[in-house]
């Protein structure tokens, strides 16, 4: 889908998806302080994911200008695998 609205809607909008993994929140706290060393485990990075590793990509989609990114799925999840 986001291919195809990128493509219906370029050149005067820009389409692209963020696609976040395991993110420590407030809300999520209490999920992830129980399992937080069996999930990072499974992510490359040996950690989880914080608000500010999305609000960047998110900030440099939102203010790069000229943008030629368009019609991605950008996934931030710090190469998360399932053992």
């Amino acid at each position: 889908m986001t291919r195809a609205l990128a493509k219906e809607l370029a050149p005067e909008i820009v389409v692209n998806a963020v696609c976040p993994g395991v993110i420590k929140t407030e809300l999520s706290n209490a999920m992830i302080n129980a399992r937080e060393a069996q999930l990072a485990a499974g992510i490359s990075m040996k950690r989880v994911g914080t608000p500010q590793d999305v609000a960047s990509v998110v900030t440099f989609l939102a203010t790069c200008e000229p943008n030629f990114i368009t019609g991605q799925d950008i996934q931030i999840d710090g190469m998360q695998w399932v053992r």
